[in-house]
Protein backbone atom coordinates (compact mmCIF):
# COMPACT_ATOMS: atom_id res chain seq x y z
CA UNK A 1 0.00 0.00 0.00
CA UNK A 2 0.98 3.57 -0.71
CA UNK A 3 0.54 7.00 1.18
CA UNK A 4 -0.96 10.11 -1.03
CA UNK A 5 -1.35 13.49 -0.20
CA UNK A 6 -4.30 14.99 -1.45
CA UNK A 7 -4.29 18.79 -2.21
CA UNK A 8 -7.49 21.44 -3.36
CA UNK A 9 -7.01 24.64 -4.55
CA UNK A 10 -10.35 26.79 -5.39
CA UNK A 11 -9.88 30.00 -6.55
CA UNK A 12 -11.22 32.37 -9.48
CA UNK A 13 -9.44 33.40 -12.73
CA UNK A 14 -6.58 35.98 -12.06
CA UNK A 15 -6.01 35.21 -8.60
CA UNK A 16 -2.67 32.97 -8.86
CA UNK A 17 -4.04 29.43 -7.98
CA UNK A 18 -2.90 27.66 -11.23
CA UNK A 19 0.84 29.04 -10.35
CA UNK A 20 0.08 27.98 -7.06
CA UNK A 21 -0.36 24.42 -7.80
CA UNK A 22 2.89 24.41 -10.17
CA UNK A 23 4.83 26.31 -7.51
CA UNK A 24 3.92 23.29 -5.26
CA UNK A 25 4.38 20.49 -8.05
CA UNK A 26 7.59 21.64 -8.57
CA UNK A 27 9.03 21.94 -4.72
CA UNK A 28 7.53 18.47 -4.20
CA UNK A 29 9.12 17.17 -7.45
CA UNK A 30 12.30 18.32 -6.61
CA UNK A 31 12.28 16.61 -3.07
CA UNK A 32 11.68 13.08 -5.04
CA UNK A 33 8.32 13.06 -4.72
CA UNK A 34 5.70 11.97 -7.54
CA UNK A 35 2.94 14.49 -8.91
CA UNK A 36 -0.44 14.51 -10.67
CA UNK A 37 -2.02 17.53 -11.06
CA UNK A 38 -5.44 18.27 -12.57
CA UNK A 39 -7.47 21.58 -13.47
CA UNK A 40 -10.88 22.28 -13.91
CA UNK A 41 -11.15 26.05 -15.58
CA UNK A 42 -14.19 27.45 -15.56
CA UNK A 43 -14.20 31.28 -17.39
CA UNK A 44 -11.25 31.88 -15.70
CA UNK A 45 -10.17 34.74 -17.48
CA UNK A 46 -13.50 36.03 -16.94
CA UNK A 47 -13.11 35.89 -12.83
CA UNK A 48 -14.97 32.58 -12.97
CA UNK A 49 -14.49 29.15 -11.02
CA UNK A 50 -10.58 27.27 -10.88
CA UNK A 51 -10.01 24.18 -9.25
CA UNK A 52 -6.19 22.69 -9.03
CA UNK A 53 -5.80 19.18 -7.97
CA UNK A 54 -2.79 17.95 -6.79
CA UNK A 55 -1.81 14.47 -5.20
CA UNK A 56 1.32 14.12 -3.91
CA UNK A 57 3.48 10.98 -2.80
CA UNK A 58 6.20 8.46 -3.35
CA UNK A 59 3.52 6.85 -6.01
CA UNK A 60 0.64 8.75 -6.98
CA UNK A 61 -2.65 7.59 -9.43
CA UNK A 62 -4.94 9.67 -10.94
CA UNK A 63 -4.96 13.39 -10.01
CA UNK A 64 -8.65 13.38 -8.98
CA UNK A 65 -10.04 13.67 -5.70
CA UNK A 66 -13.97 12.84 -4.81
CA UNK A 67 -15.74 15.29 -2.72
CA UNK A 68 -14.68 15.58 1.02
CA UNK A 69 -11.77 13.39 0.73
CA UNK A 70 -9.05 16.55 -0.34
CA UNK A 71 -6.29 16.34 2.79
CA UNK A 72 -6.26 20.00 2.12
CA UNK A 73 -7.78 22.83 1.04
CA UNK A 74 -6.41 26.03 -0.18
CA UNK A 75 -9.05 28.35 -0.36
CA UNK A 76 -7.26 31.87 -2.64
CA UNK A 77 -11.26 32.73 -2.67
CA UNK A 78 -13.62 31.87 0.39
CA UNK A 79 -16.90 31.46 -1.66
CA UNK A 80 -15.26 28.99 -3.77
CA UNK A 81 -13.89 27.32 -1.20
CA UNK A 82 -17.24 26.26 0.04
CA UNK A 83 -17.94 25.12 -3.10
Amino acid sequence: MYSEYSIVIAGVGGQGGLTLSRVIATAATLSGLSVKTGETLGMAQRGGSVQSYLKIGRITRSPLIKKGCADALIGLEPLEAVR
